[in-house]
């Protein structure tokens, strides 16, 4: 662990500001409660003899230089350091994870348009041997009879639901 790995963590004990235009800065009260936190956690990490442990307790701003006797001070700690380092590995983790996601996302997207290229020209392979009468299986709809088609629907008309207008493009179909 180095101590400008804990300074880092640390900077949000001066609590982030927001400009208003003309109005000038403030502090919203979400920024304010991290801060809070932050410090009462540190001040529970720090010896009570420390320089550290006086800066924490009676300020309620801090200048670089006295982040860095704070990130000195928890270099000494090795339960902080050990939580810091846990917490940091948790969130690469997480962050890996998100970017593997995002990954396997990008790589569906691109089979799925190959695996419909691939059938769209399936599909454009066996309507081309298609006739007016042929029997003909549908995964969803079953068996049907070829009632009529141009160069983009086909009409099937199937035992189970009816008759159907399909587009050529999308139907699975296999002929029998």
């Amino acid at each position: 662990m180095k101590a400008a790995t804990i300074f880092t963590e640390i900077q949000s004990l001066n609590p982030k500001t927001s400009i208003i235009s003309s109005l000038g800065c403030f502090v919203s009260s979400e920024n304010q409660q991290i801060s809070d936190r932050l410090r009462t956690y540190l001040i529970k990490n720090v010896p009570e003899t420390s320089l550290a442990y006086s800066i924490l307790k009676d300020s309620d701003k801090f200048s670089e230089k006295q982040l860095w006797v704070i990130s000195f001070e928890l270099l000494k700690n090795e339960g902080y350091c050990s939580d810091l380092e846990k917490e940091i590995n948790e969130f690469k983790e997480r962050l890996a994870f998100k970017k593997a996601v995002k990954s396997a996302k990008r790589q569906i997207k691109t089979i799925s348009k190959k695996e419909i290229a691939i059938q769209m020209e399936k599909s454009k392979s066996i309507f081309d041997a298609l006739t007016e009468n042929q029997i003909v299986k549908h995964q969803k709809f079953g068996l049907g009879k070829v009632i009529s088609f141009d160069s983009e629907i086909i009409v099937i008309h199937f035992e189970t639901v009816g008759e159907k207008k399909l587009l050529k493009k999308f139907t699975n179909l296999e002929t029998l």
